[in-house]
């Protein structure tokens, strides 16, 4: 078995970083795929999100939202970060653009839809139903979709050359029960940089470390906010895994 080296360790946090940036959105069973474009290096299913068949209800609209393989999860569009809200269904705004743009549906694809709003920051904004609400979040047209653990699993199968039938994936259980790593207490002392930390088996992030000496953590821990980069605080975590050896 091979010996994770350091630059390896570094693409696991570049990598991480570089997918904030992007702006990807959060979903359960997201596993760094666009909506419509198998473009994971994860096992199957290859294609783990789609968009969600348009819907012009307005007591559940659909548009340019991703839906996830697992449990037909829909992608919150990371709406509390870019300026997104929740809507009512009576609200006229929503119920005149789902009638403007359900003729325009017949004309082109969903990717050609306009955004019922748009942020100061450039961010198109489309309404869709999750867990009962109806969200005016981001458009899921040409972003990769996470969940907490495929954003880990992703990483290192970046950073170790694995994808196709020999990905680098493993589940949060697997994780917490030391079959993917040697594992320690969670604390900044024993931290290397792209070491992974969890909170029992519901959470993971990627740990690194600033040119400033601080600590901080990558992870998905919310539609309403997608990916993000965060300060780490050693109380909020339980448990560290560190990948010394994988297999080839």
């Amino acid at each position: 078995m091979p010996i994770m080296t350091r630059v390896q360790r570094k693409l696991v946090v570049d990598t991480a970083l570089r997918l904030v940036s992007e702006g990807c959105h959060f979903v359960n069973g997201g596993r760094g795929d666009t909506p419509g474009n198998a473009d994971t290096p994860l096992f199957k299913p290859k294609d783990s999100v789609s968009l969600a068949t348009l819907n012009f209800t307005a007591a559940s609209p659909m548009v340019q939202a991703a839906k996830s393989w697992k449990e037909n999860a829909v992608c919150e569009g990371r709406w509390g970060k870019v300026g997104g809200t929740t809507l009512s269904k009576s609200s006229s705004a929503l119920s005149k653009y789902l009638k403007d743009v359900k003729g325009m549906a017949k004309a082109g694809p969903q990717a050609a839809l306009p955004p019922m709003s748009g942020s100061s920051t450039g961010h198109l904004l489309t309404p869709r139903t999750v867990d009962g609400k109806i969200v005016l979040g981001e458009s899921c047209i040409g972003r990769r979709h996470f969940d907490c653990v495929d954003l880990v699993n992703y990483c290192y199968s970046i950073a170790l050359g694995k994808g196709g039938d020999n990905p680098w994936q493993f589940s949060l259980g697997q994780y917490k029960d030391k079959r993917a790593g040697k594992t320690s207490e969670a604390k900044r002392i024993n931290l290397n940089a792209g070491d992974i930390v969890l909170k029992g088996a519901r959470h993971s992030g990627i740990v690194y470390k600033r040119s400033d000496g601080k600590w901080r953590v990558v992870e998905a821990p919310s539609g309403y906010d997608g990916l993000v980069d965060s300060p780490f605080f050693d109380g909020e975590w339980d448990q560290r895994v560190r990948v010394s050896f994988y297999p080839k």
